[in-house]
């Protein structure tokens, strides 16, 4: 919901970035992780079948660089606000990140290789030493670093756009005139009147809702839809597991013979009543 609708201060445009971008950190860090553990724990298979790769130094060497692109991660979304996709120019976005993705490797590699050398002694009892050929290691760290970049990158932009839908939705919804109910159906956003809801149905991980203009599948449960008709002052009342009436609409109930009822509605359609909820129907 807005700031507005919900009596706090609406964020600006760069706050709502910084706040998509604080969880888009937390995805890229928990997969860069993941993948860590997984090298690790393949390096140590690997030295148990007489590889001379050492888990230890991996660990360290790996950690070190995940360090300092965790660091990174607030300048790199900086780079984003000036070259993002759909805001600037194609030929700024080419610029700003091919100056962003030389910084990013330039400051990773130079971070990462300070922390090895203040670690590798205290760890592992020895010197680390970096190369004796910086052009082709720079070459080597580069190609690496730039993959990081713009997947970064990537998980950044797809994030604030994530979260730029989910916010035009709940402004929709804070916005939509009284008596209305929002809803997603696909890939759409759609609006009905709650006034003309005649009966809905559950169907898997959708309801499926019957109103005077027609059938619509949408992404929520009976539950949510008959507090939302209730919200909206339309009365809504569930009269079996899967179905939910609303009375007004009934045009005849009849026994089926077993307790359960069986009602007609204005559409024509047929709603099963069921003796658990027979006791909450009011026909008048």
């Amino acid at each position: 919901m807005s700031g507005e609708a919900s009596g706090t201060k609406p964020l600006t445009p760069d706050e709502e970035d910084a706040r998509a971008d604080r969880k888009t950190f937390l995805w890229f860090a928990g997969l860069t992780v993941a993948m860590l553990v997984v090298g690790v724990l393949s390096a140590g298979t690997e030295a148990s079948r007489g590889s001379p790769v050492d888990p230890g130094k991996m660990l360290l060497w790996d950690s070190t660089s995940i360090l300092v692109i965790f660091a990174l991660m607030p300048a790199v979304a900086q780079v984003v606000s000036r070259g993002m996709p759909g805001v600037h120019s194609w030929s700024r976005i080419a610029a700003v990140h091919l100056l962003g993705v030389v910084a990013f490797s330039v400051v990773h590699i130079l971070g990462m290789v300070l922390l090895r050398k203040l670690l590798s002694p205290l760890v592992f009892g020895e010197p680390y030493v970096f190369t004796d050929n910086l052009p082709r290691e720079f070459v080597y760290e580069f190609r690496k670093d730039a993959l990081t970049y713009f997947i970064l990158v990537m998980f950044l932009i797809l994030g604030r756009e994530l979260a730029q839908k989910k916010r035009a939705l709940e402004e929709a919804k804070a916005s939509a005139a009284p008596r209305m109910l929002t809803y997603r159906s696909g890939g759409r956003t759609i609006m009905l009147a709650a006034g003309d809801v005649l009966w809905a149905k559950a169907e898997g991980n959708y309801a499926e809702l019957h109103t005077r203009s027609g059938t619509y599948f949408v992404r929520t449960t009976l539950k949510a839809v008959a507090e939302d008709l209730e919200g909206a002052g339309a009365e809504a009342v569930r009269v079996h597991r899967s179905y939910l009436a609303v009375p007004r609409e009934v045009r005849q109930a009849a026994p089926t013979g077993n307790g359960d009822l069986r009602l007609t509605m204005s559409d024509g359609a047929e709603v099963p009543v069921s003796r658990r909820y027979r006791g909450g129907l009011s026909l008048g």
